[in-house]
């Protein structure tokens, strides 16, 4: 990815301010020129960002009255829930990953269950491949992430449907803001693996039902690993303010 333009930069800031209550819903956004100087760019880029904030249903300009600032919560966009989860200089949301990791149990497990009975053999390949690749990345955790987002994608295509492909695309884009606590979830890499191998194992099989109790457990485990990640990082990071 290159270097963010100077439009998706002012964006990003006003997102966050949006989403962190600096401009609340019904507010209007400072005029152009004013937000133009205080970021040291020209009112085109502000011209920009803006357009991309109306595109995640965050403002809606009006005439004659200027650019209205909406209700985050009722934006779809991934990079505002995003913006929600991790807080600009604040951490992670506890309270909302706990929410994000719940739905993403449920979304995971039906579209699991679904590709158990939908799959076709050109699948399992695919399934088997990645394995193979997990297993040999086990020990580099990034790359071994990075796998194991396509293994859930994959398996999500098997599904036969688009509607869960976009859904673990949407988390996907989401969980990129907390890479760091997320990439616990697959800690110890060799649980993750069995466990990954077993979901196979029943999508092969057909086990629909199967497939979703296991599916179930599997994040159970990762969000106890995951929200237990986290509160010891707070704890820590309290201790070295404290000190």
């Amino acid at each position: 990815m290159g270097p963010l333009r100077k439009s998706d930069l002012v964006a990003e800031d006003l997102l966050h301010r949006i989403v962190g209550g600096e401009f609340p819903a019904g507010s209007l956004l400072p005029r152009e020129d004013e937000l133009a100087a205080e970021a040291g760019v020209n009112r085109s880029a502000v011209r920009e960002a803006v357009k991309r904030l109306e595109a995640q249903r965050l403002v809606k300009p009006v005439r004659r009255r200027g650019t209205i600032v909406l209700d985050a919560l009722a934006s779809d966009s991934p990079d505002v829930v995003g913006a929600l989860l991790v807080p600009r200089g604040k951490g992670v949301d506890r309270a909302l990953l706990s929410e994000l990791l719940v739905a993403r149990r449920e979304v995971d497990a039906a579209l699991c269950s679904l590709a158990a009975r939908k799959r076709r053999a050109k699948d399992l390949l695919v399934f088997d491949g990645l394995l193979g690749e997990m297993e040999v990345a086990i020990d580099r955790p990034r790359e071994y992430g990075v796998l194991d987002d396509r293994l859930s994608l994959a398996i999500a295509r098997a599904s036969g449907n688009r509607v869960f492909e976009m859904l673990v695309r949407w988390h996907h884009r989401i969980y990129a803001r907390a890479e760091e606590v997320l990439l616990i979830a697959r800690l110890p890499a060799g649980d993750h693996l069995a466990s990954a191998r077993q979901i196979v194992a029943g999508i092969r099989a057909r086990d629909c039902e199967g497939v979703r109790v296991m599916v179930e457990k599997s994040h159970d485990d990762s969000s106890r690993r995951i929200l237990q990640a986290l509160k010891s990082q707070m704890a820590l990071s309290r201790s070295g303010a404290d000190a």
